[in-house]
């Protein structure tokens, strides 16, 4: 797999997967809020990444890293999102997308200057965040 080949040597790495939520906005039978994080805390368990979201535990800090994930319709709450949880990867995965997500999120990461693409396959974009 194209993911767990990119993160070898990382392992120290800070990172985020997007889309993220925890409360499901429209109820979507097919798919839930809980069963994505739970696919989040499976790569966590295969690349070794410290993790800001997909956990099954929910302290009170990752409630507010999630009201800044939420609020993410312009790259200014991307850099502060960054900034806060001192991030060095964004991995974005547009198939688990679902009703109630921002529509922009790909355009607000595609556009926002403080990262780059680092590597993309079919079913994820991993964005690198630029250190000084």
């Amino acid at each position: 797999i194209g993911l767990t080949n990119w993160a070898k040597g990382k392992n120290k790495s800070v990172c985020l997967f997007l889309p993220s939520g925890l409360v499901d906005k429209k109820f979507n039978p097919g798919f839930s809020i809980s069963a994505r994080e739970e696919i989040y805390m499976f790569w966590q368990t295969q690349l070794g990444f410290n993790l800001v979201n997909g956990t099954g535990y929910i302290p009170k800090w990752r409630w507010e890293n999630q009201l800044l994930i939420d609020s993410i319709h312009g790259t200014r709450n991307l850099d502060k999102l960054i900034q806060k949880n001192n991030l060095d990867y964004i991995i974005w995965m547009p198939e688990l997308m679902l009703p109630g997500d921002p529509p922009e999120m790909d355009s607000v990461l595609r556009n926002c200057g403080t990262m780059n693409i680092q590597f993309r396959e079919r079913n994820f974009t991993i964005y690198a965040v630029k250190k000084d």
